[in-house]
């Protein structure tokens, strides 16, 4: 029965991914147990050597078709959760979820540093990130500002402003189905313990379950995703993105 339930937890993880067809679709070299759609010719894969571990070796990877094979562009230092990587991440443990995952949009204190139409929104002191159990509509969305009338903490929300240094250039990590605003009913409601405000920011040490590069890889990063390639971020420990 565990292993029944950890099967269906992996699906439902690497789920954002895996294509209906893969016959022909080539898999990243350091990322074989998951497979890419074959739309996909862009990938980030972060990974570490101990799964508690919260240093990481992020690359970038990059392929012309699905059937022609991934090219390593570049490998460099990161860092992730101060508690590692997990398969079953909860809010609050400290730990960046594993598996692969969409970059939707990015952020940040500036303009777009990307000029291949990846959607970027540029914030202020008004901005916050909602993550209030309590108001299942905005959990784990962006909001422009707190009017009022809205119904989650301030006390359960990130400030974007006071990280500001870290948020120079971020990119929302499709961790928990993030969305721009209140989520409409109609749309797939995340799980409301799992966690949220998973991004790819910059910093050089632990987070709180983000991924962190050094300013001038994230730039260089923001500056290298293209939407018509449809990049994803891999993230998982070594051996397990293998299939060992």
């Amino acid at each position: 029965m565990k292993k029944l339930l950890l099967s269906l937890l992996l699906l439902w993880i690497v789920a954002p991914v895996i294509p209906a067809e893969a016959t022909t679709n080539t898999r990243i070299p350091t990322a074989t147990r998951l497979i890419p759609s074959p739309a996909t010719l862009q990938a980030i894969v972060v990974k570490n050597t101990i799964w508690s571990s919260s240093y990481a070796q992020v690359e970038t990877w990059s392929r012309s078709s699905s059937s022609e094979p991934w090219r390593l562009l570049r490998r460099a230092s990161g860092r992730v959760g101060h508690n590692g990587i997990k398969l079953n991440r909860h809010e609050g443990d400290g730990t960046t979820p594993a598996g692969g995952f969409l970059l939707p949009w990015g952020f940040g204190t500036g303009p777009n540093p990307n000029s291949k139409g990846q959607i970027w929104h540029t914030f202020d002191s008004n901005d916050w990130w909602a993550e209030d159990s309590l108001d299942p509509p905005t959990y784990n969305t962006y909001q422009t500002s707190r009017p009022p009338t809205a119904k989650w903490r301030t006390s359960h929300a990130e400030h974007l402003w006071d990280f500001r240094a870290a948020y120079k250039y971020a990119w929302v990590i499709g961790f928990n189905r993030p969305r721009f605003g209140t989520r409409p009913a109609s749309d797939p409601q995340p799980d409301l313990g799992a966690g949220s405000g998973i991004f790819f920011h910059v910093g050089t040490g632990a987070t709180a379950g983000c991924v962190a590069v050094p300013e001038e890889r994230a730039l260089s990063i923001s500056r290298w995703l293209d939407p018509s390639r449809r990049p994803v971020i891999v993230i998982g420990e070594d051996d397990w993105l293998m299939g060992r």
